[in-house]
């Protein structure tokens, strides 16, 4: 019986992408003796991991390959990721990635008030007076700076620009036992609006309401008065104020360059300058 087909990297390791047309009519007993075959030739030909990517029409093979030594390594929407480690060492394949990244978006007007909402449900919608700065998580290959502009806009109606990053809290807490991240970001009205301060306009589906509110009042909050929160916020309010007054290197902000790929990359940095050459 012949060996599967994969692709080899270069690590070592060889990549197997079963697909319904190849592989619909394998029984799961003819699958595992397809992967036991494999394996033994790629024993003898030094590869050290095996990635077998397993669509959902074809679940009913995971067991054999589970069956084969095989162990569960992620899954999303339309397949599984399974590897396999053959030298007798410690695996040195890398896990599934372990982070989740939120944004919340401060955004202050010309009058130094800060745009908040209430949600409609969630933890925070049953606690009597409890505002919060708008936001949410990161998407898949989203900018972090793209994705605080976005909820903001989606959250409020109001379009915000992107200045720095001012505080980070993070966590190892998170679902499904990852580390959570969550940014707390500076932006500023879009040029577009000129001197009128937008009237926000709650996300029918999940805010109950977002307005703007006087920043110390904001910040005295009962819920912010002490804790990790209260200190995130407060350290935030006070790089945008600061900003504000024109000291513009505090925080951490962003460009764009090339990376190694040749593609645009973002790079976030301290100090007020990025440095796009050497400089000792």
């Amino acid at each position: 019986m012949a060996a599967l087909k994969g692709s080899k990297d270069r690590f070592g390791g060889v990549t197997i992408e079963l697909n319904v047309e190849a592989h619909g009519q394998l029984t799961a007993s003819a699958f595992n003796q397809h992967l036991r075959e494999s394996l033994t030739k790629w024993r003898k030909e030094g590869v050290r991991g095996v990635w077998l990517r397993i669509p959902t029409a074809l679940a009913h093979l995971a067991g054999a390959a589970v069956g084969s030594d095989f162990d569960f390594h992620h899954a999303q929407p339309g397949y599984a990721m399974l590897t396999a480690w053959l030298p007798n060492t410690p695996s040195s394949l890398p896990s599934y990635p372990h982070h989740q990244f939120g944004v919340g978006g401060m955004v202050l007007d010309k009058e130094g008030r800060v745009l908040c909402i209430q949600e409609h449900s969630g933890v925070t919608a049953g606690m009597k007076d409890f505002w919060k700065l708008p936001g949410g998580l990161v998407d898949s290959k989203e900018d972090i700076c793209d994705a605080v502009q976005r909820e903001v806009l989606e959250e409020t109606g109001v379009r915000a620009i992107f200045e720095c990053v001012a505080s980070i809290r993070e966590t190892h807490a998170g679902p499904f036992g990852s580390t959570d991240l969550y940014a707390i970001c500076i932006l500023r009205l879009d040029d577009s609006y000129g001197d009128v301060v937008p009237e926000p306009t709650p996300q029918e589906s999940e805010i109950a309401a977002c307005e703007w509110r006087d920043l110390r009042v904001f910040l005295e909050s009962k819920y912010y008065a002490k804790g990790l929160y209260g200190s995130l916020l407060k350290t935030a309010a006070d790089v945008a104020l600061r900003r504000r007054r024109g000291e513009l290197g505090i925080g951490v902000e962003r460009m764009q360059m090339k990376g190694l790929s040749g593609k645009p990359e973002s790079m976030y940095y301290a100090g007020g300058e990025a440095l796009t050459r050497a400089r000792l």
